[in-house]
């Protein structure tokens, strides 16, 4: 709840969004304070999420280590000897969230058995939407590097026990 005295209203900056500027919140009708409270957990969590964003280094740093983190992936799939594919060119590759499938496809039996081997190593939803075949390893900024470090080697390590291993990806 806010209580503004009235000779506060009139006074917000000119870019102050609507939502906290308590002269438009008082002006509405047909009772006064008719917008909405502002999202303040959301508000909340932002100001968290930039804190941890500017501590790891600001943008380009994150910027910087999810290309890094694509880099690896892709290179363990482009490398799988086929086992693994992604048709996406790769001037158009996501670096959060990387859709591939199991021999293009052709062996659901072996993509639930990926995605089943990967809940037993603890990481969730390697699947793609129900809609859409295949699977996906999903890397939002907030993944930890120790938690990356355990995708990356769950996968090399699938790859490894499904061919010989020779073309398999390596880290830059």
């Amino acid at each position: 709840m806010v209580i503004v005295k009235d000779e506060l209203l009139g006074t917000a900056a000119e870019h102050c969004p609507s939502v906290i500027d308590y002269t438009r919140q008082a002006a509405t009708s047909p009772i006064p304070s008719l917008y909405n409270t502002p999202p303040t957990f959301n508000l909340y969590m932002t100001s968290l999420v930039l804190d941890e964003y500017r501590n790891r280094g600001g943008l380009a740093e994150i910027q910087k280590t999810g290309a890094e983190r694509a880099g690896q992936i892709y290179n363990i799939i482009d490398g799988s000897c086929g086992l693994l594919t992604n048709d996406v060119a790769p001037d158009c590759r996501s670096r959060m969230t990387v859709p591939f499938q199991i021999l293009g496809g052709a062996d659901p039996a072996l993509e639930a058995e990926f995605v089943w081997a990967g809940r037993r190593a603890g990481i969730e939803q390697l699947f793609l939407h129900p809609l859409f075949p295949g699977l996906r390893i999903t890397m939002y900024n907030g993944l930890s590097d120790a938690d990356f470090e355990v995708v990356e080697e769950f996968l090399r390590r699938f790859v490894t026990q499904h061919t010989d291993g020779s073309n398999l990806g390596s880290r830059p």
